[in-house]
């Protein structure tokens, strides 16, 4: 120790020197701002976030659907080249048999419970029928105000047609906007004819069908008849 050391050398002391103080206290700041930087990065070092699954995030979506009362009109029966509607109500803190009351089609009315979203697509397809939106097919939900859509139906293939209705939940995940099907239901409708329009639209839709029966049928049965008459007149005997 230094306080020895001078000791030895026949200098008495009783502690550190000034001088011997200054040295000390530099070394130790020297070797505070070594190490202090590196304890504290290793104590503070931050760490990647950890990465949400895709699926837990999709869960995590659906858990915030709630549920409501659905209803839904088609009908069961067209004539083919005729019009019909088809309407959708969806809850509003109404119950079923009030949502098919709304509703201003007649035809065959379904109700159901579904799960909804804040915002909802409503979707009509069939192939034997001219579909046209006559309300936007995506809406918002509300709790307290009736969401309802509507389509314009025209029937243009004769037979059992099959007519779809999809609900689907439009949903953000992992800031990204994709939607969730929640149900679909699935109504036959008997398209047939019946009057004279229907008759008329009958002809319409199938006459390139029906000219082809016809030029393999009737034209042969012309010429046939046309033969056969000119037969029993070369056989009459001359007088």
């Amino acid at each position: 120790m230094p306080g020895k050391l001078f000791k030895n050398l026949g200098v008495e002391s009783k502690g550190f020197t000034f001088i011997e103080m200054l040295i000390i206290l530099a070394i130790l700041a020297i070797l505070s701002a070594i190490a202090v930087p590196n304890f504290t990065s290793l104590k503070y070092k931050p760490t990647a976030p950890k990465k949400v699954s895709i699926l837990a995030a999709v869960d995590k979506e659906l858990a915030k659907l709630e549920w409501q009362q659905m209803a839904y009109t088609a009908p069961n029966r067209m004539e083919i080249g005729s019009t019909s509607e088809v309407e959708v109500a969806l809850d509003g803190n109404k119950t079923i048999d009030e949502l098919i009351w709304l509703l201003e089609n007649a035809g065959k009315a379904e109700g159901q419970r579904i799960q909804v979203a804040d915002r909802m697509e409503a979707r009509l397809t069939g192939n034997g029928f001219e579909i046209i939106p006559t309300t936007p097919e995506t809406q918002l939900v509300s709790t307290t105000q009736t969401t309802r859509w509507q389509w314009h139906l025209r029937a243009k293939d004769l037979g059992r047609q099959r007519l779809y209705l999809s609900l689907n939940a439009l949903l953000s995940v992992n800031g990204k906007d994709t939607m969730k099907s929640v149900r679909t239901f699935q109504r036959e409708i008997s398209v047939q004819v019946t009057s004279l329009p229907g008759t008329w639209a009958f002809i319409e839709r199938y006459w390139a069908y029906l000219s082809v029966a016809l030029t393999a049928i009737i034209i042969p049965l012309l010429v046939y008849l046309w033969k056969g008459k000119n037969k029993d007149t070369r056989a009459k005997p001359k007088r």
